[in-house]
């Protein structure tokens, strides 16, 4: 009986236990973990093309009537990848009208016109630069949903020690703070942010399958030992009925 007593305490523990971490996990799949979207400027290359640092007098680069050496002048690649790293579409009545979307250039200026090199779907976002100046390159405010990216390619001129930096243009509704990530912090950037939320699912997950399979076998042993103490009960009744019988022949005999 205290075997049993104790493993009805285990067994309601442990669905109380899987009851709770049940709805937490429901809670936080529903409500913390919510739909959102969330655009990211990830600069993937930004890169200065020419690299002499020694003077050499009779070597010449130009550009433009632009001699580089002589005016301390250099050339970069640049290629920025926008994503929609949310969960939830970018719609179109979501960006603020009154303001240009788009990628805003310092230190900098543009010698050509950028171009589309890749992205999630080609046919949709090949026309998506709008217009573009010496400092800015501005989009067409299109739907990119959850996980859709393109990325553009162009070259700046900027003085030989100072690298182009970028802001993003624009306001999105729902989105507080747009990105423009660095190529060496990118993936720092990614593993801080996603990474949590990924193994705090993981360990709800086990968590709960855990509590599950012990409530199981919980209720499989217990059940395992009232089968036992029902196969005991009902032979020591029947002994006693054996019992019974014997002690009441014993008697009818007598009274013959």
């Amino acid at each position: 009986m205290t075997k049993t007593k104790s493993w009805d305490l285990i067994s309601r523990f442990l669905t109380i236990t899987a009851i709770l971490l049940g709805a937490f996990y429901f809670v936080f799949s529903n409500f913390i973990n919510v739909k959102e979207s969330s655009l990211e400027f990830n600069i993937l290359t930004n890169t200065g093309l020419i690299d002499i640092d020694e003077n050499i007098s009779k070597l010449t680069i130009k550009y433009d009537s632009i001699n580089f050496l002589k005016q301390s002048k250099n050339i970069s690649l640049t290629i920025i990848e926008v994503k929609n790293t949310g969960n939830k579409s970018i719609l179109t009545n979501e960006y603020d009208h009154n303001i240009p979307f788009g990628i805003k250039i310092r230190n900098a200026s543009l010698i050509n016109s950028p171009q589309i090199t890749t992205s999630s779907d080609i046919n949709y976002f090949k026309d998506i630069i709008s217009k573009v100046s010496d400092d800015k390159i501005l989009f067409k405010k299109k739907i990119i949903d959850s996980k859709e990216s393109f990325q553009i390619k162009f070259y700046t001129i900027h003085e030989k020690n100072i690298k182009p930096e970028f802001d993003y243009l624009g306001k999105i509704s729902g989105i507080k703070n747009i990105k423009i990530i660095e190529p060496e912090k990118s993936n720092q950037e990614k593993s801080n942010e996603t990474i949590f939320l990924e193994k705090a699912t993981a360990i709800l997950s086990i968590a709960l399958i855990t509590i599950l399979s012990l409530l199981t076998l919980s209720l499989y042993k217990n059940n395992n030992i009232r089968m036992k103490s029902n196969t005991i009960l009902l032979k020591k009744i029947k002994e006693l009925e054996s019992e019974i019988d014997k002690k009441s022949n014993k008697q009818q005999k007598k009274h013959n």
